[in-house]
C-alpha cells in the first residue's frame, strides 16, 4: 500500500497544527474531512490523502513536503520564507498546579516548540508574541478547567491582578497556575484551585509575585 506521508513525527506536526486552531473540530471543517479523520491521523491509524494533504498545509500556511516528510526543499525555501516569517515558535516550559511537590521548569534547551500563526497572536489575543510564555500544565489542582498536559499562553505583560482571573504565579523557583480574585479592595488576592479538594488562601496583594495573566488554554478533548 503505497503512502502519502512518511510514517514517524507526523502525528506530532499535525498536533502542532490543530493548536493553531479551536480544536479538531474546527480544523476537520477548514479542510473538510470527518473530525475522526484527523483523531485517526493524529493516532496513526491513518493518513490523509494527497487532497486532504494539501488541504491541510494550505490552511496551517505550510508547505506539503514540510508536512508530509518533515523537511523542507532547499529550492522552496525562498518562496515558502513569507509562510514562516509569519509563524511565532514557542518553546513550553513545565508549570506544576500545586498538587505534586516542588516540580522544576524544565531546561528550555530541551523542551518542545510549538509554532503560531503571528497574525492570530496578535489578532485573536491582541498581544505581541514576545510578551507571550508557552507552558505545559501538571497536575490536577486546576480541574476541570485545566487538566494535566493542557497548555496555556500567558501574557508577561500583566504582572499585577488588575482583574480576576487565572494566572502565572511565581512560587520560589516554581511557577504555578492559579485562580486569582481580588479582594479588600485589591489590597489582599485570593489564591484559588478550581479543583475542590485543594484550600483557597488569601494574602497581602504585596506578597504574591505574578509571572504573567494566562490567556489561552488548550487540551484534550
Amino acid at each position: 500500500m503505497s503512502t502519502i506521508v512518511e510514517e514517524g513525527l507526523f502525528s506530532d506536526r499535525l498536533k502542532t497544527i490543530v493548536r493553531q486552531f479551536v480544536g479538531v473540530a474546527e480544523l476537520a471543517r477548514t479542510i473538510g474531512v470527518s473530525d475522526n479523520a484527523v483523531y485517526k491521523w493524529i493516532a496513526g491509524r491513518g493518513q490523509p490523502n494527497l487532497a486532504s494533504l494539501v488541504a491541510l498545509a494550505r490552511a496551517a500556511g505550510v508547505s506539503v513536503e514540510w508536512l508530509a516528510t518533515g523537511r523542507e526543499l532547499v529550492n522552496n525555501l525562498g518562496s515558502q520564507g513569507a509562510a514562516y516569517d509569519d509563524f511565532t515558535f514557542l518553546s513550553s516550559s513545565e508549570v506544576r498546579t500545586g498538587s505534586r511537590g516542588r516540580s522544576r521548569l524544565r531546561s528550555s534547551q530541551i523542551t518542545d516548540v510549538l509554532a503560531f500563526r503571528s497574525h492570530w497572536l496578535r489578532g485573536r489575543l491582541a498581544i505581541d508574541p514576545k510578551c507571550l510564555m508557552l507552558l505545559d500544565v501538571i497536575g490536577d489542582s486546576m480541574t476541570p478547567t485545566l487538566a494535566e498536559g493542557d497548555l496555556v499562553l500567558a501574557d508577561l505583560r500583566q504582572t499585577r491582578a488588575v482583574v480576576d482571573g487565572l494566572y502565572v504565579l511565581l512560587d520560589g523557583s516554581d511557577l504555578v497556575v492559579k485562580r486569582v480574585q481580588r479582594e479588600r479592595g485589591g489590597t489582599a488576592l485570593g489564591i484559588r484551585s478550581d479543583n475542590p479538594a485543594y484550600s483557597a488562601v488569601t494574602v497581602s496583594a504585596g506578597l504574591v509575585k505574578i509571572a504573567g495573566r494566562v490567556v489561552w488554554a488548550a487540551g484534550a478533548m
